[in-house]
Formats: C-alpha cells, sequence, structure tokens
C-alpha cells in the first residue's frame, strides 16, 4: 500500500525501529483534522468523564471538538487525548469492527491493569457504556495503541491493524495527515508498554481506576 504525505505511524525508514507518535504529535493531528485545539473545560461540562469527542452541525459546517477535564494530571491529559483522538480519526475513517471482535477485545482488557476472575475479560459496557456505545470504544482503544506502540498492535492484532491501515491510508483526507505503515520487527514490546508515557505520572496524580473516558453520543456507525 502507497504512503502519502501524512505522519507516519510504523517503520519510517529502512532498517529503523518502528516510531510511536508522541503526545505533540497526537495533538497536531488531532488539530489539523478539527481545525482547531482540543479544549481543557470543566469537568461538569462533560458530565463528570475524562474527556470527549463530539460531531455537531454549526452555521459554519461540520465542527468536531475535543473537550477534557481541566482537573487531570499532564499525564492523564496526553492518554486521554491520545483515546478522543482515536474517536476523531475513527469518525472520519469509518472503521467496521465486524469480524475483529477478539482482537478488539483482547486489546482493550489488556490495557485495563485492574485483573478480572480467571476466563474473565474487560468490556466497555463493564465501564458504563451500551452495546451501542461499545464498538466505538473498542476502536477507539485500537486506534490508540496503535499510534503508541505500532509494532506492538501488529503482531498482537493484525486484523484488526491491517483494517486501520485500509481505511486511513486510502482516505483521501485522513492520508494526508496520518498513515500507519504495516512492516514488523521482530521484536515487540509487552503489551500496554505503550501507553506508560501517558498513563503513569511519578506523583501518583493519575486519574482514578475505573474512570469513563468519552461516549460518542453525537454520531452513529
Amino acid at each position: 500500500m502507497k504512503l502519502h504525505g501524512g505522519v507516519v505511524v510504523g517503520r519510517r525508514w529502512e532498517d529503523q525501529p518502528d516510531s510511536a507518535l508522541d503526545h505533540r504529535d497526537v495533538g497536531r493531528v488531532a488539530e489539523r483534522l478539527m481545525g482547531r485545539k482540543h479544549q481543557l473545560v470543566p469537568r461538569k461540562e462533560i458530565d463528570g468523564d475524562h474527556g470527549r469527542f463530539s460531531v455537531k452541525w454549526t452555521q459554519e459546517g461540520l465542527r468536531r471538538s475535543i473537550r477534557v477535564a481541566d482537573d487531570l494530571h499532564a499525564y492523564d491529559v496526553r492518554r486521554v487525548l491520545g483515546h478522543e483522538s482515536g474517536h476523531l480519526i475513527d469518525y472520519v475513517a469509518r472503521i467496521p469492527t465486524r469480524g475483529l471482535e477478539k482482537e478488539l477485545g483482547l486489546i482493550y482488557d489488556s490495557l485495563i491493569k485492574e485483573r478480572k476472575a480467571a476466563g474473565e475479560a474487560w468490556r466497555p459496557q463493564d465501564r458504563g457504556y451500551t452495546d451501542e456505545q461499545a464498538p466505538f470504544e473498542y476502536m477507539a482503544e485500537a486506534i490508540n495503541m496503535y499510534k503508541a506502540n505500532p509494532n506492538t498492535m501488529k503482531t498482537m492484532a493484525p486484523e484488526t491493524a491491517a483494517r486501520i491501515r485500509s481505511y486511513v491510508n486510502e482516505n483521501p483526507y485522513l492520508r494526508n495527515v496520518i498513515q500507519f505503515n504495516g512492516k514488523i520487527l521482530p521484536y515487540a514490546a509487552p503489551v500496554g508498554m505503550g501507553y506508560q508515557q501517558f498513563a503513569k505520572p511519578d506523583d501518583g496524580k493519575s486519574a482514578a481506576a475505573g474512570g469513563t473516558f468519552g461516549r460518542l453520543y453525537e454520531v452513529g456507525r
């Protein structure tokens, strides 16, 4: 698949390791796709969530926005922005989840530190999302993992990674902003490692366990 002019997630040069997006790149990608920066807002404005991606029509046209609770630690702001920008990319690309349920479930469960009983896995519904909202949460986390740790994503969930590449890299709007490379390196970092830069502050002020990220109320798959 031909890569175009956007920021490349994954292997950017021959004989070089995969490159993740750092939080500055994530913010720039989101800003280019929305035409504005994300906003830090009082938590009550987003119904108590950590963050919210929303879409609405205005007199100026379609307005996409990402709002993040202003009481979060800086590390958690990055984590939430990564998740909400996953919703943003998914909204533009319209990536179907059918047939990816097993991989998406594995990704989602692997990113929650608190373990459930043996044989049970975390689902979005366990954190307050409805069955209708769950596919959006699965895909947002998959895109977020791909941005944060591309080699792990390609090794752990190859079909999901391939579908994200297909829908993003060939989208005439997205491909000039962000692209995903498909080459896999011999070594993949442990699951979840790519998120440590977003979710592990030194002073212990991270978001409370079990908190919900933004729900996508305004649009449908």
